[in-house]
């Protein structure tokens, strides 16, 4: 799979190269706020996910209370 993943903040963006790093940054970086995830896959489609960061968890923004599922990013290929 040879997807990028980007976090955008309001100008403020990072690109990771790994779902997991992805966690990592989202948690470890953005606790307490709502960004944008961007994937290119390789056809350079993109796909965009708002998530909300609390307390170390990934949650849909426009869910309540729903942690965001990362399969759905690993399953973009498909």
């Amino acid at each position: 799979m040879n997807n990028k993943f980007k976090i955008k903040d309001f100008g403020d963006s990072r690109v990771c190269d790994s779902i997991k790093s992805l966690q990592e940054t989202l948690k470890a970086d953005y606790d307490n706020k709502s960004v944008s995830i961007h994937v290119t896959k390789s056809n350079e489609m993109i796909r965009v996910y708002y998530v909300d960061v609390k307390n170390g968890e990934v949650y849909n923004s426009y869910k309540d209370n729903m942690l965001f599922n990362f399969n759905n990013i690993l399953n973009l290929e498909k």
